[in-house]
């Protein structure tokens, strides 16, 4: 059975940067980092509640941002132990193919802003560090009238081997996480709809939906020392929908 509980990891004096920090899986990830005593700087669109000693709100879209304005929130944040990657759209076409403008707009924000971001990061980023991206398994599979989604999380899935490799020099592991569908606000109209939430239900082994906690513990533990060894690494936690080849 699904639990809520956080799993005691010791994250102190670690400084992590989580990019989508206001989203539903992005917002548990930041909380269970504070939780294990870490600091996290936490880049969003909207503001974000938290009221701790070890959070920082950084007010920020990586899709429409000018460079000197870039520049002047990234003097904001000191040198990081890990950096996780939670920044995404998506936006469902009504028409069969997607307008050019949802997949430009999409593909802008989920992998073009993203990489600049990354770029000018990097160096902030600790030898022996961590990179975790959210991608999806529409990194994988195909899902009706989504494909520019589809696209930039295959592509930010891709793009975490590259990074595993060039960023090996210095020890900077990268690991992915994909999910499947899990109950959090942005997947609240489809688990609302009983039709829907039993077919997605159905798709995996332990027919039901995911919670955040459970992607949000894979965060933590592959920015553990119990993953040292695990990089270029895309997990997904589906609960079995990836394998699924039965009936």
């Amino acid at each position: 059975m699904a639990t809520n509980k956080t799993i005691n990891f010791n994250f102190k004096n670690k400084k992590i940067l989580v990019l989508g920090a206001s989203g539903g899986l992005g917002l548990k990830i930041t909380k269970d980092f504070i939780d294990s005593g870490a600091y996290v700087y936490g880049v969003s669109r909207k503001k974000i509640h938290i009221n701790s000693k070890l959070f920082n709100n950084i007010l920020m879209d990586l899709n429409n941002i000018s460079e000197d304005v870039l520049e002047r929130n990234l003097l904001k944040i000191k040198n990081i132990d890990f950096l996780i990657n939670s920044y995404a759209i998506t936006e469902k076409s009504k028409l069969i193919l997607q307008s050019s403008e949802i997949f430009e707009k999409t593909i802008k924000n989920n992998l073009f802003g993203y990489y600049n971001f990354l770029l000018k990061i990097q160096k902030k980023i600790k030898n022996n560090g961590n990179i975790v991206n959210i991608t999806s398994i529409n990194s994988k599979f195909a899902f009706e009238k989504n494909p520019s989604y589809q696209i930039s999380k295959a592509a930010l899935s891709s793009l975490t081997k590259s990074l595993a490799k060039d960023l090996s020099h210095r020890n900077i592991r990268v690991n992915s996480i994909a999910p499947s569908y899990i109950k959090t606000k942005m997947t609240l109209k489809s688990f609302q709809n009983n039709k829907k939430r039993n077919l997605i239900s159905n798709k995996n082994f332990l027919n039901r939906w995911g919670n955040p906690k459970e992607i949000s513990s894979v965060v933590l533990f592959l920015c553990s020392e119990g993953a040292s060894f695990i990089t270029g690494q895309e997990i997904f936690v589906d609960g079995g929908w990836s394998v699924n080849g039965g009936f």
